[in-house]
């Protein structure tokens, strides 16, 4: 079975793809407590921490500008946010 993993993954020549989807599996499993959508007040707040949590920094202006936009946005979640910031490549190497 690990040859087939392994071969699995050799097969992808991008790697983003595979975060997104071990990201999405992680989120989903029982074991990750989502947090409720923070009040229009809060969510400023709420996206600074969430930076500082996973990316031990500060988001710039367009990133905070973007994120609280998208959680202003009927359908978008804190499960959504935490998928784009696990998903991306500045992840993969904190």
């Amino acid at each position: 079975e690990f040859d087939y993993v392994q071969n699995a993954l050799q097969s992808f020549a991008d790697p983003i793809p595979l975060r997104s989807v071990i990201a999405k599996i992680l989120l989903d499993s029982k074991f990750v407590q989502i947090p409720a959508k923070p009040t229009q007040e809060a969510i400023p707040d709420w996206v600074r921490a969430q930076y500082l949590r996973f990316l031990s920094r500060e988001p710039n202006e367009t990133e905070m500008s973007a994120t609280v936009a998208a959680l202003q946005t009927e359908g978008v979640t804190c499960k959504t946010v935490w998928q784009g910031i696990l998903s991306s490549q500045e992840y993969q190497f904190y």
